[in-house]
């Protein structure tokens, strides 16, 4: 590595590798939305931009503000701030506006480039905190030039205490512009980050070059960074690790692949990305973040024996045990694995440690945890004890710095050769070996016995029933494990729906294991895989820790919430369990605690359409997976529940009118009889029920042959024909007055799909990856055979000439009714669980036009031409899509797994392959399916 400033790594590695490519931006939707630039375009373009800083920006302090989303230009972007010289301040779009209007005062920002496509957003998000003047434009690079003045620092303040959470006072914090003059002209400094703040005030951190290109030069030279690497940037620019991973790659001839945001949060999605879309070499992340992939992906395509992953780096977290890793190894795999271990405060990684390959191929139980390794290149580390004496055996506090690795924090003004910074981290000297112990605020005493909540975290890891989990300690009282439960837990549920285990609401007695202890054993079959879960997690953690390290609660989530450094959100986690428990202790003064403690309270909310406002909201007895349906008066509506009801509530306020009692849950969604006013649901007690909601009765039910009523029932009022399927494969047709068969159907497989029909004939999809079209009379017309299962409910066109329908295999297929034929098919990034939605619309020219909205369970919504399958417009959401899209007038709804109901606007897509979305957004509590 070349000189001794990053850019000047980019600079040398440009002179030899200059048509090569530099950096590749894919957005996840297909090969046409990735576009590269190459080494010379970004020296070059960078060049323009520094030129054109320089010009604009004379009279700058040495900082400029960086307010941007991962973009294919972000290497111009940083590389033209540097050559100003100038360090970059990154600041997150993402986080409440107060946050970094804070970090501009403590930094003294006079200037900020920000995407010209966030300006607005910026605008917004600012207007009563800074005064913002746009100085210039680059439309080339989607740039805008700002310079920006805050308002009074008591503004900010008065501000801040308005908004939960946020940092305290202000006053007080130091500006930059005293004492960064010296320093910052001549270029000295690279970039300026803060601490997360979590343990008090947020530091800033100013980080010299002499600091960070050692930390590069050295790992590039462990890993054995070449030009045909290709780097994955995992780490958001306010995260230090970032600058590894863009200049480890750019220094080096090699490529620098970038995703948006969003592609991260959506597991499956960015393994896809990394590994089949491009065959990623190099990938840094935290062990969370790794973890999130799941245990099937990491062993079959993260670390297959065929992936292309040659280094494998995981550190801002404890390292998984080496039993975890040598689990997600498929047999044969040869990635190289590292712990790197580091703080902020002396940016970036001050050790590493290869993990040696005979370990991870070893059967044999591992005597003690990873090390953090050796120190790096002009780094130093020290132990010392509670007395600050330096020690070399036993437990201590580790320091880190060295001569040149010294970063300015806060209001320092001078950098000290051979500064240690304190880390907060204990450690055990075993030999020449450190092993990290955790953070001193992890160690806790309970019961009068010393408990290491990362050891707890790591045993519980190591369970085949948990995935992930993290472990805290709720108000310094009891003992709290969060937990993922593992594929292999989730095989033993009955329906996959039920493999999705909600947020358990913990007990509150003295003693008590959390909520799932005190399931009835006489429970319904879908509380079964939880119940058991809770025991043997339970059961095998005792013989395992001290009794002291037996967690009070134990509570099921789908998945950890992340910081944006991709962390464990601890404080996200306790804010839920405290939100539950008070919910909890509300709701025990009305009811009996025995009687509360059988049920996981959940929301149904009424939203405005026109606004995402909340309408109202009910408390319903569990988890609710049925849609509702509006009875025929119009004032009342219908809704199944996961605790056996069919709940009736008022329209216009939400009240309940009638609760109507099924054998088992209901996940089924109503239907309504417009001739009669009947409402048929099906129940998991394998019945179908028709209830008249004014006489508040069952008129008839029906047991469908055996196995649970999971599908929703399909009335075709034309010809009074009502079908029903059920999971032990039976298809039936009744006479929707009075509940008598006119035929039945068996299939082997079950039905998770639901009917759809047309006036003589109705369609359904089954999990053999048949999707079956009978006439009314029960004749089999014909079937088509996708790729994979269909739980997707078929949709006819609007001319009910064809039927759309999508498939696990993750295409959407379009069929002629007669005949069965296929017209097109179209492949998603994902699974197609929900049904699509076929729509009238007028195009710009005026025609009218049928389009398809198809949800994907990746995230990706997709409009598609109903005629060809071709591809209109694509949006992608940060959560997983199971909910089945509907359009209303000119807009479409879905139901996000982030909790989330979004609403998008259709009638002005800025272009053919990217649908603007405006979301109405209402967050649902827990961790439930929006």
């Amino acid at each position: 590595m070349n000189g001794n400033k990053l850019q000047d790594a980019l600079i040398a590695a440009a002179l030899k590798h200059a048509d090569r490519v530099a950096v590749t931006f894919d957005m996840g939707s297909g090969p046409e939305n990735c576009v590269s630039l190459s080494y010379k375009d970004v020296v070059g373009h960078g060049n323009e931009l520094s030129s054109s800083l320089r010009n604009v920006c004379r009279e700058n302090n040495g900082l400029i503000g960086l307010y941007v989303q991962n973009d294919l230009y972000l290497p111009v972007w940083i590389f033209g701030i540097l050559q100003l010289p100038a360090a970059y301040v990154p600041l997150n779009p993402d986080v409440p506006g107060i946050l970094s209007a804070r970090i501009m005062s403590m930094c003294d920002l006079n200037y900020c480039t920000l995407q010209s496509s966030l300006f607005e957003h910026f605008q917004k998000k600012f207007s009563k905190l800074i005064t913002v003047e746009v100085c210039a434009v680059w439309p080339d690079y989607n740039l805008t030039l700002v310079r920006v003045q805050p308002l009074s620092s008591a503004v900010i303040l008065d501000l801040g205490t308005q908004q939960e959470g946020t940092w305290r006072a202000c006053e007080g914090w130091p500006h930059a512009s005293t004492y960064l003059a010296d320093y910052t002209k001549k270029g000295d400094f690279a970039y300026v980050l803060h601490t997360s703040g979590t343990t008090g005030l947020p530091k800033i951190v100013r980080v010299p070059h002499k600091c960070i290109v050692p930390n590069i030069q050295h790992l590039r030279s462990l890993f054995q960074i070449g030009a045909e690497d290709l780097v994955f940037l995992a780490s958001p620019l306010t995260f230090d690790p970032s600058v590894v991973e863009i200049f480890l790659a750019l220094s080096s001839g090699a490529r620098l692949l970038i995703a948006p945001s969003v592609i991260k949060k959506a597991p499956n999605r960015l393994a896809k990305l990394l590994f089949k879309d491009h065959k990623t070499t190099v990938l840094q992340v935290t062990p969370t973040l790794l973890g999130r992939f799941g245990h099937r992906t990491l062993t079959e395509e993260v670390l297959s024996a065929g992936s292309s992953l040659r280094v494998l780096a995981l550190g801002g977290e404890a390292c998984p045990s080496l039993g975890l890793l040598r689990s997600w190894r498929q047999e044969g795999n040869r990635t190289q694995m590292y712990n790197v271990y580091g703080i902020t405060e002396v940016s970036c990684w001050a050790s590493c440690h290869q993990v040696p390959e005979s370990l991870l191929k070893s059967s044999h139980q591992a005597a003690s945890s990873i090390p953090i390794g050796a120190p790096l290149l002009n780094t130093s580390v020290e132990v010392r004890d509670d007395w600050g004496c330096v020690i070399t055996a036993g437990q201590g506090q580790l320091f880190i710095g060295g001569q040149e690795r010294v970063c300015l924090i806060d209001d320092e003004s001078t950098m000290v050769p051979g500064t240690m910074r304190a880390t907060g981290d204990w450690v055990e000297m075993e030999g020449k070996h450190l092993h990290y112990l955790g953070r001193r605020d992890r160690l806790v005493k309970r019961n009068g016995q010393r408990v290491n909540l990362d050891t707890v975290q790591q045993v519980m890891m190591s369970l085949p029933q948990v995935e992930s989990c993290a472990v805290g300690l709720f108000k310094d009282l009891r003992l709290v494990a969060f937990v993922v439960a593992s594929p292999s837990v989730h095989q033993v549920a009955a329906t996959p729906l039920q493999a999705e285990l909600s947020l358990s609401v913990p007990g509150d007695h003295e003693g008590d294991r959390g909520f799932l202890a005190d399931l009835p054993e006489d429970g319904s079959r879908s509380e079964a895989p939880i119940r058991v879960l809770h025991r043997v997690v339970l059961q095998q953690l005792s013989l395992l820790v001290p009794s002291a390290s037996i967690p009070d609660s134990l509570v099921l989530v789908q998945a950890l919430p992340l910081t944006a450094h991709g962390k464990v959100d601890m404080n996200a986690l306790m804010k839920l369990y405290q939100q539950q428990r008070e919910h909890l202790e509300s709701v025990n003064s009305f009811e009996n605690m025995a009687k509360l403690k059988q049920r996981l309270i959940c929301l149904w909310q009424a939203l405005d359409l026109t606004t995402g406002g909340l309408l109202w909201e009910r408390v319903l007895g569990d988890r609710i997976e049925s849609s509702a349906v509006v009875m025929r008066c119009g004032t009342q509506l219908a809704v199944g529940c996961y605790d056996g009801a069919v709940y009736f509530l008022c329209v216009a306020s939400g009240a309940s009118r009638w609760v109507f009692e099924t054998g088992d849950a209901v996940k089924s969604s109503p239907a309504v009889d417009p001739a009669t006013g009947l409402v048929i649901v099906g129940s998991h007690d394998g019945h179908l029920y028709a209830l008249d909601p004014q006489a508040q009765k069952c008129v008839w039910k029906y047991h469908c042959g055996g196995g649970a009523v999971f599908s929703s029932p399909y009335l075709e009022p034309t010809r009074r024909r009502l079908y029903a399927a059920s999971l032990r494969g039976h298809f039936v047709c009744l006479y929707p007055d009075s509940g008598e068969v006119m035929w039945t159907y068996n299939r082997e497989t079950p039905f998770f799909s639901s009917p759809s029909g047309s006036p003589g004939c109705v369609v359904i999809g089954s999990v053999d990856g048949n999707i079956c079209f009978f006439s009314d009379t029960g004749q089999l017309l014909w079937q088509f055979l996708a790729k994979g299962a269909v739980f997707s409910t078929p949709c006819f066109t609007p001319d009910r000439q064809r039927v759309l329908c999508g498939a696990h295999d993750g295409y959407v297929y379009c069929l002629e009714t007669a005949g069965g034929s296929l017209v097109w098919s179209f492949q998603t990034s994902g699974r197609v669980y929900a049904s699509p939605f076929a729509f009238e619309s007028r195009s710009a020219l005026g025609r009218e036009q049928v389009l398809v909205g198809v949800a994907s369970t990746d995230g990706m919504l997709w409009i598609l031409d109903e005629r060809d399958g071709c591809k209109i417009a694509s949006l992608s959401l940060p959560g997983e899509l199971f909910s089945s899209p509907v359009v209303w007038e000119r807009t479409l709804l879905v139901g996000c797994r982030n909790d989330m109901v979004y609403c998008v606007d259709l009638t002005n897509p800025p272009n053919k392959e990217e649908l603007e979305g405006h979301a109405h957004m209402e967050t649902l509590p827990g961790t439930g399916d929006a």
